[in-house]
């Protein structure tokens, strides 16, 4: 019955095969947004996860890989697309070839900045791209960033066409109700529970997107794969919002899992139904790690907070995620994106202060930074080739993105995080990045491990260290495998994916 509906829909909607011969080896990558390794495996415990446990049981095997700084979706998916992530700082940036303000949801800026990224390759070439930051090449179907946003509500109601085969089935539309409901409640009791009652509205908005976006997502994924696209790529990103508003580990985070379990079953289930044979990979982008939002104990906000630091009322300080216009004159820029923080001073947008220069106008700043609870690392630069990272208990110094001398203990605070050379390392090539803020700023920990975040998260990633950094794949694919084993980090693991494909 299944089969039949969706071939009556593919003559609905004029939809054809794709032109790639059958015999080649198709590739399907589903991408939990968020989800750490460690927390994978407590869903599979806790029997959020069954589809996925039943599969480990097969061929396929569950590794954690190393996700390097900036942890963020934008980047981990321009590697696994193009083979390359230089230059993105976080979800939030600006790029100063564009000098355009960037975020990784915001799809006409996306569309710019993909188009001046390096790339090695396409990945999605000729395939279909489902919820991806970047289009990659998709020519069969795509609902990326780009398509997601852009203005004209024409254009969105084209490529969302496939939202009306949710009508074909009744079942599946109730069933989408009963989701969008029972999300509602479940994070209505909670808010309850926090007093915040206020943001019922929004909530009611949020879960509707999310739950009613991820089944679309899913069935669009169905239909592809019964088109016999060659590769496909789908981020869930429900998981990574619960886990961001309510925790990682919250209860409502982990019913996230329940969900997006069926998805990957479905979409699974429909590689068996074509001619086409698919590698199926699941994976995650970066993981979480607990936190708190930055200005939780002294209700501040971190931009009155780098004000008081700065003390130069002819500044204005300008927090946010996107700037509509730019003023090449007194406004310095907080760029929030997780645990980490981009300050850019807009009369060097597009020539970054160096360090002697921030000192020259603000000789205490740095200090101030630091001396806050809430910040523990500041990365500034201090000429052409030299970066030093700047923490409460020692320096780190890099040049052309290799250590060059570390004193005191910089990472002391660390301690139950393991922050090892190849973390190190990782900040050292960070450091080089061109569109990094005239000055980056990481969030500490306190005295129980939890990081702060300059955003209102629970649970949150963009920074180098905990949790966030161990994302998970689950592959069958015998090299890609063999890779993980070694413990490689993502550049030389997504080689491996990109290869075992082409």
């Amino acid at each position: 019955m299944r089969k039949t509906l969706f071939f009556l829909i593919l003559k609905v909607f004029g939809l054809s095969k794709s032109t790639v011969p059958a015999h080649k080896k198709g590739l399907i990558i589903i991408l939990i947004d968020g989800l750490s390794h460690n927390i994978l495996r407590q869903a599979i415990r806790k029997k959020y996860c069954s589809f996925i446990k039943g599969l480990l049981t097969k061929n396929y095997h569950l590794h954690d890989y190393y996700c390097p700084p900036p942890a963020s979706t934008a980047a981990t998916e321009a590697e696994l697309f193009f083979g390359e992530s230089n230059n993105i700082p976080g979800f939030a940036w600006f790029d100063r070839t564009l000098m355009r303000f960037i975020r990784g949801n915001r799809g006409e800026v996306i569309d710019l900045f993909e188009n001046i990224i390096p790339k090695k390759t396409n990945l999605l070439e000729g395939g279909t791209c489902i919820f991806g930051v970047y289009n990659a090449g998709a020519t069969q179907y795509s609902l990326s960033g780009k398509e997601l946003t852009m203005r004209s509500p024409f254009h969105i109601l084209k490529k969302m066409q496939y939202v009306l085969i949710i009508f074909l089935n009744p079942v599946r539309f109730f069933y989408i109700l009963y989701l969008i409901l029972k999300s509602f409640l479940q994070s209505f009791l909670t808010l309850i529970k926090m007093g915040s009652l206020k943001l019922s509205v929004s909530l009611l908005k949020d879960s509707f997107s999310r739950i009613f976006l991820g089944n679309i997502g899913s069935y669009i994924g169905e239909i592809e794969i019964l088109r016999e696209t060659p590769i496909l790529f789908i981020d869930f990103v429900l998981y990574d919002e619960f886990a961001h508003e309510y925790g990682v580990d919250n209860r409502t985070s982990f019913s996230s899992l329940r969900l997006i379990d069926w998805y990957c079953k479905s979409l699974y289930k429909a590689t068996k139904k074509t001619k086409r044979h698919y590698d199926v990979i699941i994976m995650s982008d970066h993981g979480q790690t607990p936190s708190k939002p930055i200005n939780t104990p002294r209700n501040i906000t971190f931009e009155q907070m780098f004000s008081l630091a700065l003390d130069d009322k002819s500044r204005n300080i300008t927090c946010s995620y996107m700037n509509a216009s730019i003023k090449l004159g007194k406004d310095v820029y907080l760029v929030p994106a997780g645990s980490s923080m981009q300050v850019y001073f807009s009369e060097r947008l597009q020539k970054p202060y160096i360090l002697d220069e921030i000192s020259k106008l603000y000789p205490a700043l740095i200090s101030k930074l630091l001396n806050m609870k809430e910040v523990g690392w500041v990365l500034v630069r201090v000429d052409h080739e030299k970066r030093v990272l700047f923490g409460k208990h020692g320096n780190v110094e890099f040049v052309n993105g290799k250590i060059v001398t570390t004193t005191g203990k910089p990472f002391a605070q660390l301690h139950q995080f393991h922050v090892n050379e190849r973390i190190i390392q990782s900040l050292a090539h960070y450091s080089t990045f061109q569109n990094n803020g005239d000055i980056v700023l990481f969030g500490d920990v306190d005295h129980n491990g939890t990081l702060f975040a300059f955003e209102e998260h629970k649970g949150t990633h963009g920074g180098f260290y905990g949790e966030m950094t161990k994302p998970f794949i689950i592959t069958d694919i015998k090299q890609v495998a063999e890779k993980l084993e070694k413990n490689s980090d993502m550049a030389t693991v997504f080689e491996m994916i990109r290869s075992s494909y082409q």
